[in-house]
């Protein structure tokens, strides 16, 4: 019977990890996160970090939708390394070959760990002037 119990113990802790809602908080509203099933490690931004993230994802919508209307619809794999892609990634929808297509991959951009997140949003904060 203690096996059953450990047993299920680990089932529902695994059940749980997977049912945790991992993404973007609002750092001001984060006391009404506290008993829930969230993953706010690293996801809580302030008011402006926000507004920033979604002025660039705005400003990446508009920039595909004028591309698409030129007739390019670029959706080609990234590359951390300029010599290979990661898996096979999106391969059903763009036709992309790495053999082939690897000068069309996209270049990964990688910021060293420490303050991550902020050099990021100093980066779409330059991008046109955010």
């Amino acid at each position: 019977l203690a096996s059953f119990k450990a047993l299920d113990d680990k089932l529902v802790e695994s059940i749980y990890k997977e049912l945790t809602y991992k993404g973007i908080f609002l750092e001001s509203e984060k006391e009404y996160l506290a008993n829930g099933a969230y993953q706010t490690r690293n996801a809580l931004y302030s008011t402006e970090e926000l507004q920033t993230l979604l002025t660039y994802n705005a400003l990446l919508y508009k920039k595909a939708a004028e591309q698409i209307k030129k007739g390019h619809f670029v959706i080609n794999p990234y590359t951390s390394d300029g010599k290979s892609v990661q898996g096979e990634q999106l391969k059903a929808i763009t036709r992309f070959e790495a053999d082939l297509d690897l000068g069309q991959a996209r270049h990964l951009v990688t910021l060293p760990a420490k303050d991550k997140r902020q050099q990021f949003l100093t980066l779409m904060r330059k991008e046109d002037n955010l």
